[in-house]
């Protein structure tokens, strides 16, 4: 309830900050590859594919600092899974860099739902947490209609599933859409 409570008063406050933003809401669409997983009481390597999709809505702050709150679904088929299933509330900080096409940025996002089949069937609620960060890379800018950029970006992740601990790491490549 702490976390929820911690969630939604973000979520407000974000609301009251000025937006400048050349990008109202954005668009992502990831793949990449989970690896040296850890899942306790399981031997073995717990590696395996990951898929996931995310949409925020963005705020400047300032001319270089750019924020987003959103939601993403993740989807993953580890070595000790078969399928696990994400939907959660995802938060980023961008710095945009003037005159250069390339913007790091940090990730954090929470699994508001997280459901896992095969070896742990369980489904939790707040109990999966991942947070990284990246590099964006602008391939087409048409000022205030559309950017489309490309990213890489590693995640830390670290879950519960039942009494287990499940801990991996991610590399995600993508493509984003940023919308007036």
């Amino acid at each position: 309830m702490k976390r929820l409570t911690l969630a939604l008063t973000l979520m407000g406050a974000l609301l009251l900050i000025p937006s400048t933003s050349f990008a109202l809401v954005d668009a992502n669409l990831m793949g990449g590859y989970s690896f040296q997983g850890k899942v306790d009481g399981v031997s073995g390597t717990q590696d395996g594919w990951d898929l996931g999709l995310t949409a925020h809505i963005n705020f400047d702050l300032l001319v270089f600092l750019q924020f987003g709150i959103g939601a993403s679904y993740d989807w993953s088929n580890l070595d000790w899974a078969d399928d696990r299933n994400q939907i959660g509330l995802d938060l980023y900080g961008q710095v945009n860099i003037p005159f250069l096409p390339i913007s790091p940025y940090v990730r954090f996002n929470t699994a508001v739902w997280d459901k896992v089949s095969g070896a742990v069937d369980n489904t939790e609620y707040f109990k999966s947490y991942k947070f990284g960060g990246g590099l964006l890379f602008t391939v087409l800018p048409i000022p205030k209609v559309l950017k489309i950029q490309l990213f890489g970006e590693y995640m830390y992740n670290f879950a519960k599933a039942g009494s287990a601990d499940i801990k991996n790491h991610t590399v995600y490549l993508g493509i984003r859409t940023d919308f007036f």
